[in-house]
């Protein structure tokens, strides 16, 4: 037996009555005539629906199902025809085909039509292993013919993954990806590794309050979200400042976190301060950016050599994580706390930072007082040596700039021009202000 599962919004679906053993699933408005249909909350594009009906259904699966939008049409124009000769083949013996009429040659370094996709980050969440390249088709519409023998294949936890990949946003990122992933999710080529439970990283995070006209903001602010990261098993090297100590005070688990007390005056970049005779940014934000504040953005590399150079949990990878990231995350505390977790067990060789602009773009822009995106600021990592010498070069880079350009800029800044000038080898993600930034690190 064959079932059609139609993912709606609010398509017209009269087109299914000519079908029999149909299911709709509508994230629309209630269809007024009598159809099989299920209501569902309007997240996770079509994607969402497909997993969600085979999680439910997962131990009463029909022998093949059918996947499609509500308005097939538009890359099935054929479908009709095709629907019926699956239909009525009694000796019908398939894996999984493409209902799409429009398929596209894809890999994963990057999807021709749109090269923004974190192909390799979704394929990591999904399968537990990185791959650099690999072929595959892609069927555009996300349409196609599955048997029960296929997806069997995969347990069931692994379904309820790609639905909570999806259903935190009405039109996820990782909506477009999984459209992709269709025929690699259900290929038995494909094997799903174990989850790493090695503790590989250590993360480091650091505050410092007086840098700018808001520091009872800040210091309340940083501190309602800092404690929550606080709270995660993952070993932590945190740097704050007297104001923030004395918030924390003895609210941590002291088996898998480190707290040192610092001073804004400890930062290497003082010593320049005099050299400041240029500094004049272009922000919408003059009380926030000052060049204290500045000053604590491009110390990052310094607090992750101070970490490595401690290493007080032996771990070979290091990654500096924003002490108040959690503001980023339209999630519970609990499923931020989750997301932090999973980091101890990342491993990369070379820095594995975000990127927001695509890097082969080029933008107009003063690189001395205008922000630039090409790198996210917030997340960045990889392995010690990796990162000592990113700290090496970016101190350099910054008392250069200092002393020849009498001016100092945000450290995303600083970071793309140690990029041009090909000091580093940078493994560079797409991310954007958003859960990305981690989710995809």
């Amino acid at each position: 037996m064959i079932v059609i599962v139609v993912s709606r919004y609010n398509e017209n679906v009269e087109w299914t009555k000519q079908f029999s053993n149909v299911i709709i699933y509508n994230k629309g408005i209630k269809l007024e005539e009598e159809y099989n249909e299920i209501s569902l909350e309007n997240v996770g594009r079509e994607g969402h629906t497909y997993y969600k009906y085979i999680y439910d259904n997962y131990d009463k699966l029909e022998d093949y199902t059918v996947f499609l939008r509500g308005n097939p049409f538009n890359h099935s124009p054929n479908l009709v025809n095709n629907l019926n000769k699956y239909i009525q083949d009694e000796k019908l013996n398939i894996d999984f085909e493409f209902l799409s009429e429009w398929i596209i040659d894809c890999n994963l370094s990057g999807c021709v039509w749109d090269r923004s996709l974190p192909l390799r980050n979704i394929y990591k969440k999904i399968f537990n292993q990185r791959k650099e390249h690999m072929n595959f088709k892609f069927g555009a519409g996300a349409q196609f013919i599955v048997s029960k023998r296929q997806i069997l294949n995969r347990p069931k936890d692994f379904y309820l993954k790609l639905i909570e990949l999806l259903q935190y946003n009405v039109c996820p990122m990782e909506g477009f990806v999984i459209e992709r992933f269709h025929p690699l999710i259900f290929s038995d080529k494909i094997e799903l590794l174990p989850v790493n439970t090695i503790t590989t990283t250590t993360i480091v995070a650091a505050f410092v309050s007086n840098v700018n006209d808001r520091y009872e903001e800040n210091l309340n602010r940083y501190y309602h979200f800092g404690k929550v990261l606080l709270q995660s098993n993952t070993p932590k090297i945190i740097f704050v400042d007297e104001g923030m100590l004395n918030l924390i005070g003895d609210n941590y688990d002291t088996t898998n976190t480190f707290i040192i007390k610092i001073d804004k005056s400890d930062m290497y970049l003082y010593d320049y301060v005099e050299h400041l005779t240029n500094f004049e940014l272009n922000t919408n934000n003059s009380k926030k950016d000052t060049f204290e504040f500045i000053f604590t953005m491009c110390n990052k590399t310094e607090w992750i050599r101070q970490a490595i150079l401690l290493n007080k949990f032996n771990t070979d990878n290091f990654m500096w994580i924003d002490f108040g990231i959690r503001y980023i995350f339209k999630c519970s505390d609990e499923e931020f706390i989750e997301k932090i977790n999973e980091l101890q067990f990342k491993k990369y060789e070379n820095i594995r930072i975000g990127g927001i602009w695509n890097i082969n773009n080029l933008y107009t822009f003063n690189i001395y007082r205008d922000i630039t995106w090409y790198f996210a600021g917030g997340v960045f990592g990889g392995h010690k040596d990796a990162l000592l010498q990113f700290a090496d070069v970016t101190k350099e880079k910054c008392i250069e700039i200092m002393t020849e350009k009498n001016t100092i800029m945000w450290e995303t800044n600083i970071w793309y021009l140690i990029y041009k000038e090909e000091k580093l080898v940078f493994d560079i993600y797409h991310c954007n202000h958003d859960h990305s930034l981690v989710d995809y690190y």
